[in-house]
């Protein structure tokens, strides 16, 4: 009796080890899942859309019948971080934000290229003051005079030298599977200054006029502090979505035009444009609003978006 219960035992202890190795597994599996998850439930709305008839005929049935979109939020969505303010954990700053690296390299003509501490101070106090929106437009307005495309040229080498290998992962793996369908396009609708967001293009490889930021007029190329409305900050995100689908359909190229997915990380910020698209009533299946590391669901979007926890980056 002895040696059968010992067996017993050890054969309960290896089970316990096992099944503790099996747990680690699947959770280091769970991203690639989610991603996985996300991309079947796109692909599965776009292959019913794709097969609707009305009347006896296919809404999509020829070339050019339909385009699908998706609209990604930027900073905390796709980057682990922010473009504009960078990217600090434990007390130990990570990467430099745009906003530090153009203030020193001497391109804000409000700030001296010493003055970033400056420049912080008057940033969180607009913040705290007057709230985010105010402060987010005034990181687009403190480079008036600055050419825009000297602007862009300088994000993108930030972006291609450091910026990219902070990119999460499933969002780009998801990214990908849109960006390669040549019926489908993916904008980018950010609450960074456009010509900041606008330098990731190469590294996520989107053309220029899919990536929005909060935008200023230019005046023979030179930035001005006149902002462009709408501004990428929640009701305008759903603003931008809607404008987008209108110059979408201005193109005369495409019959029917559908938002399929969207993609953002604050139920502040973006959850009213996330909401707007989940929920949407397409002619068949159903569109996809994804939170990534949004944490606690507000009561007003319990049950309405699909969440996702993204840690794995390029890196």
């Amino acid at each position: 009796m002895k040696i059968k219960t010992i067996a017993t035992k050890i054969f309960f202890i290896l089970s316990l080890f096992l099944l503790i190795d099996c747990n680690k597994k699947i959770d280091t599996q769970k991203p690639d899942t989610q991603a996985a998850e996300i991309i079947s439930r796109i692909s599965d709305t776009k292959s019913k859309i794709l097969e609707f008839q009305k009347d006896g005929k296919r809404l999509c049935q020829n070339e050019g019948d339909c385009l699908f979109l998706s609209f990604w939020d930027f900073d905390g969505t796709i980057l682990k971080g922010d473009c504009s303010e960078g990217l600090t954990e434990n007390g130990k700053q990570i990467y430099k934000g745009m906003d530090e690296l153009a203030i020193e390299g001497g391109y804000s003509t409000v700030f001296a290229k010493d003055k970033f501490e400056d420049f912080e101070k008057e940033y969180k106090k607009l913040d705290l003051s007057r709230g985010h929106l105010v402060a987010y437009e005034f990181l687009a307005q403190i480079y008036k005079g600055q050419d825009r495309k000297k602007m862009e040229a300088f994000s993108a080498t930030q972006f291609e030298n450091s910026f990219h290998n902070y990119y999460f992962k499933q969002s780009i793996e998801v990214l990908d599977h849109m960006r390669l369908q040549k019926d489908f396009r993916v904008f980018v609708i950010s609450a960074s200054p456009d010509f900041f967001v606008k330098g990731a293009a190469n590294t996520i490889k989107l053309p220029l006029t899919q990536i929005r930021g909060i935008n200023v007029e230019d005046k023979e190329g030179k930035l001005t502090n006149r902002l462009i409305f709408p501004i990428n900050y929640a009701q305008g995100k759903t603003e931008s979505v809607q404008k987008i689908v209108n110059e979408v359909l201005a193109e005369g190229k495409y019959k029917n035009v559908f938002v399929l997915a969207g993609f953002g990380n604050s139920y502040h910020t973006d959850g009213e444009f996330l909401s707007y698209i989940a929920k949407q009533d397409l002619p068949a299946g159903k569109p996809i609003s994804v939170m990534v590391n949004g944490g606690k669901s507000p009561a007003e979007y319990d049950g309405l978006f699909y969440t996702v926890n993204h840690v794995l980056t390029v890196k």
